[in-house]
């Protein structure tokens, strides 16, 4: 769980929703009753406020407009169709005076690479609309990184090219995680790309391969390793050196559309590339947030805005982040990808997901899909409250397909698929977590395949304490008042399909408040999927057994599915041939003199072929590693064994272990705690 700051105070709002009247000032009672009345009297109000959870922006009112073309363009022009501007910060310059001047003004901007830094922070801003929009959806990128060459055959290997580096970042600071210690190269920023390909970095000449770059502050030199073949005079080497692409402030009645934002060097939890930071009346339409080093794209203590048709992909920490949000919308959007950074410090939670959406109140998620994250896919993260998530595609999730963690609720998930995650295969993840969540409705689901259990019930005993951030209320939450109806939960092999094993106290609170019915509940293989914490922890029961325990799912039924194939509906592909290479454990400890034994997995991303395994053991003295096998064809995994001597002095040292295959190299770094 990712801890909630205090929220903004907020005067009482009063919005008209169809022919409810909601205010999250008053008491649910009240709401209800004056719900009821408006339903009765066909009240009418002339409410001030957007409709519940979306962006209205009248980009009618756009008066004024202005050009961009980085190619033939220049900052001197008059910014005309047949004129244009060369830079967007120019453009943007001129939008911001228009908008002082009550003119709202469109920027179009032609096909190129724009290689800038955009702010939009308003001074005397009206409430006339800004529009940043591609001429044609997709082909204009802005981008953190610069084209560098120079570059210089190594001696100590042609195979290596090298140049010089003129930059002391070191490593990142994170504030949000700094009670858990990451290795060093998960706060790294650096990013270079060959040819579009992304590099991985590496800490040490020792760990260089095919597919790898590295920097070395000491001697100010970087060195890359690109793909047998790469013309190095001629490819296009990118390197990434801006930390944000756009960020907004207190601004309002803005879209952005069919505009790329990619390389940004940003520091993890900190600098997202794209940030709209209390800011209202937001749209991004068919944008895309890729390969950014941090987060994608962040909306922080905003309200009334709508991210549609867009993505969020190849993240190195996570793709889509809100905290502090109200009235939010988010139509077919994908999360996917994302952790790359995080899962080379075998970092797989903390701050990472496809999509996560901290202290989010009165918003919806239609169509979005989040795809092989090395984490979880979607997180609905505490103080959840009147969210609904309708058709979420999540699958393929290295941890737990959808997570909802320290709610109040209202929380709706319908009509959506939860499939095949968990890969990790850790206790206590699964399909669908409810982590200290209440008033949860689960309603026309797909939970198929998933390492486990399908439907997990986590936290803390006694329940899991909130704060409200719009009205400072605390609510001490269990997961309780939870709903399932006309679900499809299918498991595969020894997976369960219910999993509460631990929270005996609270399990009358879920028990006594839980409405199950309708739903398929499958696994071939057993006839004990549900395990309980009664009458004592990871008790495991079959269907009957259930339903006995419970009262629950009297129309329900155990049997395969007949109306549709889970896995037919769950089935997604990779958008490149890749694979994970991924580790048990962070961390080991040992006496000296002891082994520290760790398993890597390779799990292939529509790759085959075999994956060589080594180590970087030269920061652990007279150290060794060995692997059983020392090979990985296509999947499987390996147990690594990391040798001490008597000798060796108490500490904490580093070791990086390495997959290669071919120009895909990929690390993970752990502790070796020799005690």
């Amino acid at each position: 769980m990712n801890s909630a700051r205090n929220g903004f105070n907020h005067r009482p709002q009063i919005v008209h929703i169809g022919a409810e009247i909601v205010s999250k000032s008053f008491p649910r009672k009240v709401i209800r009753l004056a719900n009821a009345f408006a339903m009765v009297t066909g009240l009418v109000l002339l409410a001030t406020a957007m409709v519940w959870g979306q962006a209205n922006v009248n980009e009618g009112e756009e008066t004024a407009h202005v050009y961009v073309d980085g190619t033939k363009g220049s900052d001197s022009n008059s910014g005309a169709q047949s004129t244009p501007f060369k830079t967007l910060n120019k453009a943007v310059s001129v939008a911001i005076t228009n908008n002082q001047k009550s003119v709202g003004t469109q920027v179009v901007i032609n096909p190129g690479t724009y290689r800038e830094s955009l702010t939009l922070t308003p001074s005397q801003k009206t409430s006339l609309p800004i529009t940043l929009e591609a001429a044609t959806k997709g082909t204009v990128t802005v981008s953190g990184a610069d084209v560098w060459g120079s570059w210089t055959a190594y001696s100590g290997n042609n195979q290596i090219y090298e140049r010089s580096w003129p930059y002391t970042w070191g490593t990142c600071t994170d504030p949000a995680i700094s009670s858990y210690p990451q290795q060093p190269i998960v706060l790294r920023r650096e990013m270079i790309f060959v040819n579009g390909t992304h590099l991985t970095q590496v800490l040490s000449l020792n760990e260089m391969a095919q597919g790898t770059f590295y920097v070395n502050q000491g001697n100010q030199t970087v060195y890359i390793w690109p793909a047998s073949g790469t013309n190095v005079a001629s490819a296009t080497i990118e390197v990434a050196v801006r930390p944000q692409l756009l960020s907004a402030y207190n601004e309002a009645n803005v879209v952005v559309r069919g505009i790329n934002f990619q390389y940004a060097s940003s520091c993890r939890s900190i600098q997202p590339a794209v940030v709209f930071e209390r800011s209202q009346n937001i749209l991004l339409d068919s944008d895309s947030f890729n390969w950014n080093n941090g987060a994608g794209m962040r909306f922080d203590s905003s309200t009334n805005f709508t991210a549609e048709n867009s993505q969020a992909n190849h993240n190195g920490e996570v793709g889509w982040v809100s905290y502090e949000v109200k009235y939010g919308a988010w139509n077919s959007d994908e999360g996917s990808y994302n952790n790359w950074r995080g899962a080379q410090g075998a970092s797989y939670a903390l701050t990472t997901e496809g999509a996560d959406f901290m202290l989010t109140h009165n918003s919806t998620f239609t169509g979005m899909k989040t795809l092989f994250n090395q984490s979880n896919g979607m997180h609905l993260d505490t103080d959840a409250l009147d969210v609904t998530v309708d058709s979420l595609l999540s699958a393929e999730n290295y941890r737990t397909a959808m997570q909802v963690e320290a709610s109040e609720g209202p929380v709706t998930i319908e009509n959506s698929q939860m499939c095949s995650s968990n890969l990790q295969n850790s206790t206590y993840n699964g399909g669908v977590n409810l982590v200290g969540a209440t008033d949860v409705n689960l309603t026309g689901n797909t939970l198929y395949n998933n390492q486990f259990s399908q439907l997990v019930l986590a936290g803390s005993s006694p329940g899991i304490s909130v704060k409200n951030w719009e009205t400072g209320q605390v609510y001490q939450i269990f997961n309780d008042n939870i709903t399932a109806d006309t679900n499809v939960l299918v498991g595969t092999k020894n997976q369960q399909l219910f999993d509460d094993g631990y929270l005996t106290s609270d399990w009358s609170k879920f028990a006594s408040t839980l409405s199950s019915n309708h739903n398929t509940w499958w696994n071939v293989y057993d006839g004990s999927e549900f395990t309980v914490p009664v009458p004592k922890g990871d008790t495991v029961l079959s269907f009957s057994g259930w339903k006995s325990l419970t009262g629950q799912d009297a129309d329900s039924t155990f049997a395969a599915p007949t109306s549709t194939n889970p896995a037919t509906l769950c089935a997604v592909s990779p958008d490149a041939e890749d694979y994970w290479f991924v580790i048990n454990s962070a961390t080991a400890i040992v006496n000296p003199g002891s082994k520290a034994t760790f398993i890597v997995s390779v799990i292939p991303l529509g790759f085959s072929g075999s994956v060589s395994l080594g180590a970087d053991v030269s920061q652990l003295p007279d150290g060794g590693a060995s692997f059983s096998p020392a090979s990985i064809t296509t999947s499987g995994s390996s147990t690594v064994s990391v040798s001490t001597t008597t000798g060796t002095k108490a500490g904490t040292y580093p070791v990086t272990l390495v997959a290669k295959s071919g120009a895909i190299t990929r690390t993970i770094t752990v502790s070796v705690v020799v005690q």
